[in-house]
């Protein structure tokens, strides 16, 4: 590929628009999309030679990636432009291998990206619609190959590679199975309530469980577990006392008054008899 043909058409072409600022093109093949930079890409016929077996394919599917910046305070713009390759599908393994892109078809993917930056830059009307490329030779080898072009093993072109969904979920992680599948093998904390439970202490069983299980333990057991978790209460075989009401302190008064007079009768007879 001629970089410096590339730059030629596109100055030229820039010219003839009239844009007001100065653009320059660039030709990087190792092309990444940036952020900040505005993205536009373009589909081209051509045709590619394998460096190995000498093999010769065509393609209508050659995919061009351009990105495009305006720096208006030093009214520069840039264009950097990146032509995807393609591999020979029949040699064990495969290069990528540089598109061989017609003269014809440079000139009409120029004006494209001229006519579109006028567009997007300046507000311009599209002034034709974007030219086709030159279909050259039938001998096409079918549908675009994804699994060889360079463009689709980096998803950056529109014919992107697809993996079957029984595939692509195929070696997952739990993450990406249905529910049924991910839950399968997994500790009690992703199992349904009762399963669960299943193997815990009393604590986390229901009522009834836990109960049944106390029962199986032998009478001093269950004697030792009822003293370390029920409290122990002691209650007293004498009657709860009453208030003191008035009139009971009143009848003690004379009783302690008729046994204190019976007493002094008992002494002084006592003393007489001696």
């Amino acid at each position: 590929m001629d970089a410096g043909l590339w730059a030629d058409e596109f100055d030229s072409e820039i010219e003839e628009s009239q844009v007001l600022d100065n653009w320059k093109l660039h030709v990087d093949e190792d092309l990444q999309i940036q952020m900040g930079w505005l993205r536009y890409t373009q589909r081209s016929y051509g045709k590619f030679r394998c460096s190995r077996c000498r093999r010769s394919w065509k393609s209508a599917e050659i995919h061009v990636l351009f990105l495009m910046n305006l720096n208006k305070v030093l009214r520069q713009g840039t264009v950097r432009m990146r032509i995807f390759k393609q591999e020979c599908k029949k040699c064990i393994f495969p290069v990528m291998e540089k598109a061989e892109i017609s003269h014809e078809n440079i000139k009409r993917i120029i004006i494209n990206l001229a006519n579109r930056i006028q567009q997007v830059f300046y507000g311009q009307r599209e002034r034709s619609q974007n030219l086709k490329p030159e279909v050259y030779g039938s001998d096409m080898e079918g549908p675009h190959d994804k699994e060889h072009c360079e463009g689709c093993k980096l998803q950056i072109c529109g014919w992107q590679i697809v993996t079957p969904k029984g595939q692509a979920d195929k070696g997952k992680d739990t993450q990406s199975k249905p529910k049924g599948q991910a839950d399968k093998g997994k500790e009690t904390q992703s199992k349904p309530k009762g399963q669960a439970d299943k193997g815990k202490d009393t604590q986390s069983k229901p009522k009834g469980q836990a109960d049944k299980k106390e029962t199986q333990s032998t009478p001093h057991q269950s004697w030792a577990r009822g003293l370390q978790h029920e409290p122990c209460v002691i209650k007293s075989s004498t009657k709860e006392h009453r208030p003191r009401h008035e009139s009971d302190t009143s009848a003690d008064d004379f009783v302690g008054f008729i046994i204190g007079v019976i007493g002094i009768g008992v002494l002084a007879l006592w003393l007489l008899n001696r």
